[in-house]
């Protein structure tokens, strides 16, 4: 149970938690929705986001997908590497070492690691905000929307490369 009243507005769980600030809601999915179909292989992100969404402890995040190592090629386990150590050290994020980044370098192009960075954080950011607030895990309907909202704005990127 969530640890507010969810807001009364349409949307998920995670919306309607979010959704007491309509401005912050509104500009919150702007942002992902940018970051999420554009740069980066959308994914590759999707992975991170999942497996940030465990690693945090983020119960409506992690049921919109589980981590899948089998479907990593090279780039993604990487960047879901990186995305583990941030999560590790998340309250000392000076102490990681320069080679964590000489190992981004090999796979991703400096404006590339720029954005793995800002997309790693935003993810944790969202979950961090649904552990807690306790939002409960996704419904089928949630669950199957945000797969649709996902196609769909992959295949909007796609088509606009």
């Amino acid at each position: 149970m969530t640890r507010i009243t969810p807001a009364p507005i349409e949307g998920n769980a995670f919306h309607r938690a979010l959704g007491h600030r309509p401005d912050i809601l509104e500009r919150w999915y702007a942002l992902d929705g940018s970051m999420r179909f554009s740069g980066l292989d959308p994914e590759l992100k999707e992975e991170v986001r999942r497996v940030i969404a465990d690693e945090v402890g983020c119960t409506f995040c992690s049921s919109l997908g589980r981590p899948d190592a089998t479907k990593r090629d090279d780039r993604t386990a990487v960047a879901v590497a990186f995305a583990e150590t941030v999560c590790a050290n998340i309250a000392d994020l000076p102490a990681i070492d320069d080679e964590v980044f000489d190992v981004l370098k090999q796979e991703f192009s400096e404006p590339e690691i720029v954005e793995l960075v800002v997309w790693t954080l935003f993810m944790i950011a969202g979950s961090a905000f649904g552990a807690l607030m306790k939002v409960p895990p996704a419904s089928t309907d949630e669950f199957e929307e945000y797969q649709r909202w996902r196609a769909e704005g992959e295949a909007a990127a796609r088509s606009a490369v």
